[in-house]
């Protein structure tokens, strides 16, 4: 039963596009909505149940709580039994397609840069590491397959950004860097 709640409201969420980090809310289902339920809301002939469903950042799992007079057979009937002409949208919910398979011999787990032959040079953003040393900073820049010639080294935002390109006929490197300090293109060596 607890993995029909689960589908039914996932469908709930991705129907209304709800985000699920800021989604709790509380579903209250009455098929007999003609009882005036401000008067006796306790009242045992009624036969409802109320869903709470609250989740938020940090949480293994969102906290689901069922209330109410409910077993497996008063939920799949009510859901069975709805008038869908007075609630057009979860028409499209309670009908939405169910898993569907798929042909697993075409996935791969090759990156999504093509091979080099195909395309002729694609960006690559290499790892860069800032380390400080008495006197001087040193930025450390992993560019496999270069050399100081197809380095260009260039500084915005008054030397505390550095933009950082090498390229080959293959590859093509860049990378930004913000400095937690002030350089210039004359103060910098390779």
């Amino acid at each position: 039963m607890s993995n029909d709640f689960d589908d039914f409201i996932d469908r709930i969420m991705r129907y209304f596009k709800l985000d699920s980090d800021m989604f709790d809310v509380d579903f209250l289902f009455i098929p007999e909505s003609d009882r005036n339920l401000e008067k006796k809301p306790n009242d045992e002939k009624v036969k409802s149940f109320k869903i709470s469903y609250h989740y938020e950042p940090g949480m293994d799992k969102p906290e689901i709580k069922v209330e109410g007079n409910l077993d497996d057979k008063n939920i799949h009937e009510y859901l069975r039994n709805i008038d869908l002409s007075k609630v057009p949208k979860l028409k499209d919910l309670y009908n939405s397609p169910s898993k569907k398979e798929i042909d697993a011999s075409k996935l791969s787990l090759e990156t999504s840069l093509k091979k080099e032959a195909d395309v002729g040079t694609y960006d690559l953003e290499p790892y860069a590491e800032i380390c400080e040393n008495e006197g001087f900073s040193e930025i450390m820049i992993e560019i496999p397959g270069m050399d100081e010639s197809n380095i260009n080294i260039r500084f915005e935002n008054k030397g505390k950004k550095l933009i950082f390109t090498a390229e080959t006929e293959k590859r093509r490197f860049m990378k930004y860097v913000n400095l937690p300090f002030k350089s210039s293109e004359t103060e910098y060596e390779i």
